[in-house]
């Protein structure tokens, strides 16, 4: 069944109404003068349905999904943007919708192919490589590479798109994978980074980050199988 509850745009919750389907109207008591009829919204240039909302002295344009997501979805961690799942702009029931910040809004575009990544693999091979060597800083190597130092954020620690692929250990701690164990060492041995500057890179205690370098215990390397006689 559907359900409806009041706008929660200023000066206009009492006025107009919104549900968990994506539509809006006129609350009760404004639908015996001015209609029953529930709108969808009109939709804006860039693809989005939009409601109008009038209190008679002026008019409001409000993006529908923003109306349902305030309304229907909780945000305790104050997320900015609301992210459409199925990538549908005018999808705008309330299971399509969640709360997200710009870096996990475009990162849920890159992974459904909506925009491609801004940087190539060989690029954020070298930007970290680079940020390891700790002459460096994140605004600059934007400006190099003609991207926000957000970006950069994220390719030197692994974020959003640009973590991909990576394993995830018990709470939240991320294992180093093989190849993240290689470059680890290649990085130490050439002198990019010291133990704790790339302790931080990688996510990891110095002392897990020791262990990768001088390969011991879970990063030991491992015998090879003895072969059956024949």
């Amino acid at each position: 069944m559907e359900t409806w509850k009041p706008v929660s745009t200023p000066g206009f919750e009492h006025l107009y109404e919104v549900s968990d389907a994506g539509l809006y109207r006129r609350r009760e008591a404004e639908r015996i003068m001015h209609g029953n009829r529930a709108r969808r919204g009109s939709v804006s240039k860039e693809g989005y349905r939009r409601a109008i909302l009038s209190n008679g002295a002026f008019k409001k344009y409000v993006d529908v999904h923003r109306l349902v997501a305030l309304a229907f979805i909780p945000n305790p961690e104050g997320k900015p943007e609301v992210n459409h799942i199925d990538t549908n702009k005018k999808n705008n029931v309330v299971s399509n919708l969640e709360w997200a910040t710009q870096e996990e809004n475009r990162a849920h575009a890159m992974r459904m192919g909506l925009i491609k990544a801004s940087l190539n693999p060989e690029q954020v091979r070298n930007i970290r490589a680079e940020y390891a060597r700790g002459r460096t800083t994140y605004a600059k190597l934007g400006a190099r590479y003609g991207v926000s130092h957000v970006t950069i954020l994220n390719v030197v620690n692994r974020l959003n798109y640009y973590g991909a692929g990576q394993r995830v250990g018990r709470l939240g701690k991320p294992k180093i994978a093989p190849e993240q164990a290689a470059e680890i060492r290649a990085a130490y041995k050439r002198g990019w980074g010291d133990s704790k500057r790339l302790a931080a890179l990688y996510f990891v205690s110095v002392g897990t980050l020791l262990k990768v370098v001088h390969q011991r215990g879970t990063y030991a390397p491992r015998p090879e199988p003895a072969q059956r006689a024949a």
